[in-house]
């Protein structure tokens, strides 16, 4: 899904509040789209990140596990 899809479909959620006649629902459902919506932005990026994985792995603090298996998978 394209994001102006995306956005267009949670406007034409939010369209619908107007006719809700229940105040506390009014109140509850924009928390509830929004937090779908930051939801849906993260599981987008998340899906790039594995569809084309950075190429710059940082070893940090495992330069020693590093060593270790690379001693043991000579052997």
């Amino acid at each position: 899904m394209e994001e102006w899809q995306s956005e267009n479909l949670v406007i034409g959620q939010a369209g619908w509040l107007s006719g809700i006649p229940y105040f506390d629902i009014k109140m509850k459902l924009p928390k509830m789209m929004w937090e779908d919506a930051m939801t849906a932005n993260e599981l987008r990026n998340r899906v790039y990140e594995l569809l084309f994985p950075s190429r710059m792995l940082e070893i940090g603090d495992d330069q020693a596990s590093k060593q270790h298996f690379l001693i043991f998978s000579i052997v």
